[in-house]
């Protein structure tokens, strides 16, 4: 039974179903953590979170502008001296 589990959890994350994917994963983990597949979907389960919220930060912002490049270089500027005044 855990080896079907984790198998639908490895189909599930491939077509990006990342939420069954994660209670796949899940399941492996706490219904047979003694299971050769246990770690495995440990592995997966982590995959799973960076999958999901990678696709958040997509969705939450599709057309966010890239910042300037004089923004950025001010931006890492500032925190240059602010590390230089706190140490």
């Amino acid at each position: 039974m855990a080896k079907a589990t984790y198998d639908f959890g490895v189909e599930a994350f491939k077509t990006g179903m990342y939420l069954d994917a994660m209670a796949a994963f899940r399941e492996v983990i706490h219904s047979y953590p003694n299971s050769a597949y246990a770690p495995g979907a440990r592995v997966w389960l982590d995959a799973t979170k960076r999958a999901l919220n990678r696709n958040t930060v997509k969705v939450a912002s599709p057309n966010k502008e890239k910042p300037s490049p004089l923004r950025t270089i001010v931006g890492v500027g500032a925190t240059i001296l602010l590390l230089a005044f706190l140490f």
